[in-house]
């Protein structure tokens, strides 16, 4: 295999990654979006009935526990995947971009798709997945003083 045909697999593994990657982001925002949701209605359900049903503030606090575990529990293995992900694309960037300079290539097209590649890519975003359990958090908070 020639270096030019090295780089044009590295570019056909980076399209996968970014493929895989935007399908697991899109199945994050979809359970985000679907548990929220499931809390905001079940709160809705339940507000006109919280004196029938009389719920404890230790029995909403476990409950509330049990939501935001589970929810912080599948969102850190998804958040994990796209670090993976993202670690797997600027594996292969440089991989490309290393083969370019050894070969002394200069492919243009290569140059930019494994530089945008590796842009917008870098690192954990940890930042996200706090924000994720803050807003699950807050969601289970308001539920629970909303049901009391």
């Amino acid at each position: 295999m020639t270096p030019y045909e090295r780089c044009q697999s590295l570019i056909l593994l980076l399209n996968g990654r970014f493929e895989r990657f935007d399908r697991t982001r899109t199945i994050q925002w979809n359970f985000n979006g679907i548990f929220w949701t499931g809390i905001i209605v079940a709160t809705g359900f339940l507000y006109p009935h919280k004196d029938e049903l009389q719920f404890s503030w230790c029995s909403l606090l476990l409950f509330g526990l049990l939501l935001t575990g589970i929810h912080s529990l599948v969102i850190y293995m998804i958040q994990s995947s796209l670090d993976y992900d993202k670690a797997k694309i600027i594996e292969y960037t440089r991989k490309a971009e290393q083969e370019l300079k050894l070969n002394n290539l200069t492919d243009d097209k290569i140059l930019v798709e494994a530089k945008e590649a590796e842009l917008g890519r870098k690192g954990k975003s940890r930042k996200w997945l706090i924000i994720q359990i803050v807003i699950t958090a807050v969601l289970v908070f308001v539920s629970s003083w909303l049901l009391i």
